[in-house]
């Protein structure tokens, strides 16, 4: 994070109108730092579920799709986040592993799984 402080009054305007970001305020046109906030924004707003319990740091994602995938921001998220694990939940009807600790699970089948993976 950079503070206004450190840069001025007139360099602090921008920094605030930035967001206060090192990268966004860095950026050499206003397009490119909104581009920048709004890739942010959208890594949080991309996971639908974060639990922390107990240390664990679980994800879950629902998807209408027929075969869900992982997107950049979810692989972003998963990392930012330092997830255990993900689930995405899909309306379908079959288990299975995208990658390690990245799950596709069947809506049916979550009430049983996330208790049992929790503890």
């Amino acid at each position: 994070m950079v503070w206004a402080a450190e840069l001025g009054e007139a360099a602090g305007e921008d920094l605030w109108l930035r967001g206060g970001f090192p990268l966004s305020y860095l950026a050499e046109s206003s397009e490119e730092s909104l581009r920048w906030r709004e890739d942010f924004v959208r890594t949080f707003l991309e996971l639908d579920l974060f639990l922390l319990h107990r240390g664990r740091r679980v994800g879950v994602e629902f998807k209408f799709a027929d075969a869900p995938s992982l997107s950049r921001q979810l692989r972003t998220t998963i990392s930012d986040l330092k997830l255990e694990r993900l689930w995405i939940v899909y309306p379908g009807e079959r288990r299975y592993p995208l990658e390690d600790d990245v799950d596709v699970l069947p809506l049916a089948d979550m009430p049983a799984v996330l208790p049992s993976y929790l503890g």
